[in-house]
C-alpha cells in the first residue's frame, strides 16, 4: 500500500491530462532534533522515508514516458546535525534537495 498522502497518483494524472512534463515531489526531510524530538507532523517520519521514496519511485516507473518526475526532499541546515541527517538520506533515490531556513530563529538549536 502506497503511504504517500491520499491523491498523488490522481494529481500526476491530471498534470499528465494538462500537459505538464515535470512534476516533483518533496517532502520534509526526516529529521531527529538534538534533544531526541522526531517533527512528524511536519515531515515524514524517519522509519517511513524509504517507502515514501519507494513508492513514488514506482508511480515514477508506471508513468514513465508520459512524466517526468522528481524525488526529493526539502531541508533546514543545523550545524549540529546536517552531516548525520543527510548521510541518513543518501541510501534513497533523489533527485533534488532543497536546502532551506526558515526555522532557525524560531527554535534554539545549537550550531
Amino acid at each position: 500500500e502506497l503511504i504517500l498522502v491520499d491523491g498523488d497518483a490522481d494529481g500526476i494524472i491530471r498534470a499528465i491530462e494538462n500537459g505538464i512534463r515535470y512534476m516533483g515531489f518533496s517532502d520534509h526531510m526526516p529529521f531527529r532534533c538534538h534533544d531526541g524530538y522526531e517533527a512528524t507532523s511536519i515531515r515524514v517520519p524517519i522509519d517511513q522515508a524509504a517507502d515514501y521514496c519507494k513508492d513514488l519511485q514506482v508511480l515514477r516507473e508506471k508513468y514513465n514516458g508520459q512524466i517526468e518526475i522528481s524525488i526529493g526532499f526539502e531541508t533546514e541546515y543545523f550545524p549540529v546535525s546536517f552531516r548525520s541527517t543527510s548521510q541518513g538520506i543518501l541510501s534513497y533515490t533523489l533527485i533534488i534537495l532543497l536546502s532551506l531556513q526558515s526555522i532557525r530563529n524560531r527554535w534554539s538549536y545549537p550550531s
